[in-house]
């Protein structure tokens, strides 16, 4: 997780929580996929 990333969304008061929310579940799978493709 960014912790930059995660605050700047937090500055944000319309849908802050949906968009750190979004931003953590995307980087999650940004990193899964980077996994998988050092697997394969």
């Amino acid at each position: 997780m960014c912790p930059v990333r995660l605050g700047t969304v937090h500055t944000i008061p319309r849908n802050g929580d949906k968009m750190r929310v979004f931003l953590v579940e995307r980087s999650i799978l940004e990193n899964a996929l980077d996994v998988k493709n050092l697997d394969i």
